[in-house]
């Protein structure tokens, strides 16, 4: 699908959950040998996707079952680059979680992890004029995000989400 450039890029035009749901267990890497690790969680060129880009507003953690102390690490994949490689760009931790029950909220989770701090999408003033967001690039830079994690968390899967909207 060919990009449209939007005319008022301060809005998203289709808001929601974003890209791939996916599911981590021991789909550990390290931070600069990632391999063929990270799970995709995003493709701008993803039958899902507008080709315009998008924006996420939460990128949240759902621990399923207990959960061992980790680091959930996002990489990024420029697809058409001339070595298309998985490369660190952020870095969430992710708190153990010792015990969970069918009628009681997990402590620390859902978990919404921290984003990167960009220019406020919509007009704020002062200390306000800055959100935690990562934008994502239009198709016509094919670009893939991915998820690992630096230790298995246990048997039972954490799941992971995107929130936000595409142009």
């Amino acid at each position: 699908m060919a990009e449209n450039p939007n005319p008022t890029p301060s809005f998203i035009r289709a808001g929601g959950i974003l890209g791939n749901q996916v599911k981590l267990t021991n789909q550990v890497c390290t931070r600069v040998a990632p391999g063929n690790i990270p799970v995709v969680i995003y493709d701008n060129s993803g039958t899902y996707a507008s080709g315009n880009g998008a924006i996420v507003e939460n990128l949240i953690v759902v621990a399923t079952d207990v959960v061992t102390k980790s680091i959930l690490f996002l990489f990024v994949k420029f697809v058409n680059s001339a070595t298309p490689e998985w490369l660190l760009y952020h870095e969430i931790d992710l708190p153990a979680l010792a015990s969970i029950t069918a009628n009681t909220k997990p402590t620390n989770y859902p978990l919404r992890g921290d984003l990167r701090r960009i220019y406020g999408f919509a007009p704020n003033i002062g200390s306000n004029a800055f959100a935690d967001a990562l934008r994502i690039n239009g198709e016509s830079r094919l670009i893939q995000l991915g998820v690992a994690l630096g230790t298995a968390i246990g048997t039972n899967p954490i799941i992971i989400y995107l929130e936000g909207g595409e142009y």
